[in-house]
């Protein structure tokens, strides 16, 4: 009986180990879970087959032959263009896991191989998790702008995003406003910035609100003299503790998270039914076949991800910066 190559054992072996570790939508899952902003808007993720831009439809005007009439008044006979198109570029994070075939001769059995792979890919989905949360709340410039687009760049008065200025077209401009200190001003502000980005329909209120832990504990602390506290069971029973703080913080409805991942004086205030991420459905934390290394004692995997974060009405997201104590 011909001899097995030990390549092939091992290769064997972690193909088997990996297997088990890849589940379909696993990865992905993992990632965006891990990622506070993410973990609210994943459902809401799109997909595309190709295409070299990511073109998403914008409706920004009215049509003006709509009006009142009676008997045998004309209809205005004009064509009318309220939509246009915001094309923002692909973008592309990846990311190697790689085992030495000294590792996998440590290793010795499936059992020690699949610990240390899996151990690899736990790693791996922490990095993706902390470079897309980075990316999440920066301006798209880093690593001379390859990194996906974050808060900064699409929640902003001014500049062009998705191909469109915000100067040229004030629609496309979020609304911004400066608040000084937080204690003073903020829940004013905070008023006001409703009015800006909300509207009296639901599904055009903001529903989720962003910033630094130091602004949702300076909230937490002006809300919290109208915490009210009931007791239960009876008064003699031990198993009863005081707890002062509420587990989750809202505005009007609106939930409060915070990441301080975050620019530091901003609040952001954001309708996430207008703020998604499109990702290309063959690169959507695709895991690549393991392979044994040409020039290495080693076998390695790629993850890709290509996508980017868009908004389809920048106008629905504010922003609340220059905050002070």
């Amino acid at each position: 009986m011909p001899a097995v190559s030990t390549t092939r054992v091992y290769g064997d072996v972690l193909s088997s180990t990996m297997d088990a570790i890849e589940k379909a939508g696993e990865m992905l899952n993992q990632v965006l879970d891990g990622i506070p902003l993410f973990a609210k808007i994943k459902e809401r993720m799109k997909t595309r087959s190709g295409g070299s831009l990511i073109r998403i439809p914008l409706e920004y005007g009215v049509n003006a032959t709509v009006k009142s009439f009676e008997h045998y008044d004309q209809f205005t006979m004009q064509p009318t263009t309220p939509f246009t198109s915001a094309l923002y570029n692909w973008k592309a994070v990846g990311g190697v896991c790689m085992i030495s075939g000294m590792e996998m001769r440590a290793n010795n059995g499936p059992e020690e191989l699949f610990d240390l792979w899996a151990g690899r890919y736990k790693n791996l989905v922490h990095s993706f998790q902390s470079a897309l949360n980075t990316m999440f709340h920066s301006d798209g410039s880093g690593n001379s702008s390859k990194d996906l687009l974050g808060l900064a760049a699409i929640v902003k008065a001014s500049g062009t995003l998705g191909g469109i200025s915000a100067t040229d077209n004030t629609w496309w401009a979020s609304p911004a406003d400066t608040v000084g200190s937080f204690v003073t001003y903020g829940t004013a502000k905070l008023r006001s910035m409703w009015c800006s980005v909300g509207s009296n329909i639901p599904d055009l209120q903001p529903d989720l609100l962003m910033s630094v832990s130091t602004w949702y504990n300076a909230y937490e602390t002006i809300i919290q003299p109208y915490e009210q506290f009931t007791r239960t069971g009876k008064a003699s029973d031990s198993s009863q503790i005081g707890d002062v703080g509420f587990r989750g913080l809202a505005f009007k409805g609106a939930e409060w998270i915070w990441d301080d991942a975050t620019t530091a004086a901003t609040i952001y205030m954001l309708n996430t039914r207008r703020l998604f991420m499109v990702a290309h459905k063959d690169a959507m934390m695709k895991m690549s076949p393991k392979r044994e290394m040409d020039d290495q004692d080693a076998w390695a995997t790629k993850v890709i991800h290509q996508a980017e974060l868009v908004t389809d009405h920048r106008r629905a997201h504010g922003l609340l910066n220059g905050i002070t104590a």
